[in-house]
């Protein structure tokens, strides 16, 4: 997916709404096991997503940042002690 010829990656979807790319490097995308997901940056939790990509971002706040995918997988708090 593209938003135009400048950028150009996977839109992601914030549940307010809001959209961010991250790079279209596929192969840091995987299934996601079932579970609770705590959002590291807003700290909201995500119950059962489809699809997960970890990043680590170096340069943030920079016009250029650096995108590095993390392929280890995260500690994930399984569907029966998830909240309702």
């Amino acid at each position: 997916m593209s938003k135009s010829p400048k950028e150009s990656g996977i839109v992601v979807e914030n549940s307010d709404g809001s959209t961010f790319l991250v790079p279209p490097q596929l192969d840091a995308l995987r299934l996601a096991e079932p579970g609770v997901y705590t959002l590291r940056s807003s700290n909201e939790r995500v119950k059962n997503p489809a699809y997960e990509m970890i990043w680590t971002i170096e340069d943030a706040d920079s016009d250029s940042p650096t995108w590095h995918p993390v392929f280890e997988r995260p500690t994930v708090n399984h569907p029966s002690s998830a909240p309702s």
